[in-house]
C-alpha cells in the first residue's frame, strides 16, 4: 500500500527556507566578522596606535610619530566560500609592523658614513670615511598592539557574529 502526503505550500517554503539556511548563516557570519573588525581596527587605531610615547612594553601600545602605521590598518573582508567562512583579517603594508607587532632579538648591520672635508684646504668633492659599516645586536620587545586590540575586542566580535545571525534567522 502506498501512503502519498501531500505538503501545504506554507510547508514546503518552510522546507525550502531550511535548505537555503545554512548559506545565510554563514553570509551573516562573514557580514559580522566584517562589521566587528571594521570596529577593531577604530578600537586599535585609537586605543592602542595613539598618544605621545614612548609607553611601557606591557601597555602594548606604540606612541605615534609620523602616523603611517595608524593610517596603514586595512580590513581584508570576510566571505564564504562553500560550507566556510573564509579571510576577515586586518593588514599593513608597512614594514616595520612585524617588529613592533612580534619583537625582534638579533643583529643588524649598520652602513658607514663618511663627510665632506671643510676648510680653506679641502678639494672639491673630496671625502672623509669617519665611521666603518659594523653589525649592532639590538632588542625590540613585542608590544603586540594590533593583537592586543583584537583579544580586547573578541566578545564585542561575537556579539556582532550573533546578532547577524539572529537577524538572518528571524528575518
Amino acid at each position: 500500500m502506498k501512503l502519498r502526503i501531500r505538503i501545504p505550500p506554507a510547508s514546503q517554503r518552510v522546507i525550502d527556507d531550511v535548505g537555503t539556511l545554512r548559506r545565510r548563516i554563514l553570509e551573516a557570519v562573514a557580514r559580522g566578522f566584517n562589521k566587528a573588525n571594521a570596529e577593531t581596527v577604530k578600537h586599535i587605531q585609537s586605543k592602542r596606535l595613539s598618544g605621545k610615547g614612548p609607553f611601557p612594553v606591557p601597555q602594548h601600545r606604540l606612541g605615534v610619530v609620523t602616523g603611517r602605521l595608524r593610517a596603514s590598518l586595512r580590513l581584508e573582508r570576510a566571505r564564504v566560500t562553500g560550507t566556510r567562512v573564509d579571510g576577515g583579517a586586518i593588514t599593513t603594508d608597512v614594514p616595520y609592523a612585524a617588529v613592533h607587532e612580534f619583537g625582534y632579538n638579533s643583529s643588524i648591520s649598520v652602513g658607514g658614513y663618511t663627510r665632506r672635508i671643510a676648510g680653506r684646504l679641502s678639494r672639491v668633492g673630496r671625502h672623509t670615511r669617519l665611521r666603518a659599516g659594523a653589525s649592532r645586536k639590538v632588542n625590540f620587545p613585542a608590544r603586540a598592539p594590533i593583537g592586543t586590540g583584537i583579544a580586547e575586542r573578541e566578545t564585542a566580535t561575537a556579539r556582532v557574529i550573533e546578532q547577524e545571525i539572529n537577524r538572518e534567522v528571524n528575518r
